[in-house]
């Protein structure tokens, strides 16, 4: 089970505030800004919006250091589930390039205009229900990468 939270109303209409300053040709002062996390707060993992979280088995082949493998043994369920948190850019592209490999999808995998149609079932549906899974891992993981990027507003403000 994978569960991913959108950013607050405020940190969105700041981030509609940035898109439309940053598509003016005059650099304009911008109202709001959308909050930024530093990476000693995102690895806390406690801010949903900024984590993908998973709730399932651990993979066999997936690395953990020594530390959170001793913690986790502790908080799994008898199944050997236990919660995951994907924070980091870099693991969520990951996550979604591990789905497009096991699902025998290109590596791209973006949904196609033929993906939103309802017409055909089994393994068809189910490709298209992957496709648009991994296309919202990795628009999740952009949408990420712009918000933890301190260096935005530089371009968009304009002088006080």
């Amino acid at each position: 089970m994978y569960y991913a939270l959108t950013p607050s109303g405020s940190e969105r209409e700041a981030g509609f505030e940035f898109l439309e300053a940053a598509s003016q040709e005059k650099p304009s002062k911008l109202r709001k800004r959308c909050r930024i996390l530093a990476h000693d707060v995102r690895s806390e993992v406690r801010e949903w919006s900024w984590l993908i979280a998973v709730w399932g088995k651990r993979p066999g082949n997936a690395i953990a250091d020594e530390e959170s493998d001793e913690e986790d043994e502790e908080e799994e369920d008898e199944d050997g589930a236990a919660w995951w948190a994907f924070w980091e850019v870099e693991d969520i592209n990951k996550l979604a390039n591990h789905f497009a490999v096991n699902g025998g999808l290109e590596e791209d995998a973006s949904p196609s205009p033929d993906d939103e149609e309802d017409g055909s079932s089994g393994s068809n549906a189910a490709q298209r229900r992957l496709r648009r899974f991994i296309s919202g891992l990795r628009g999740f993981a952009s949408q990420l990468e712009w918000r933890i990027t301190e260096d935005k507003y530089l371009a968009t403000s304009a002088p006080s």
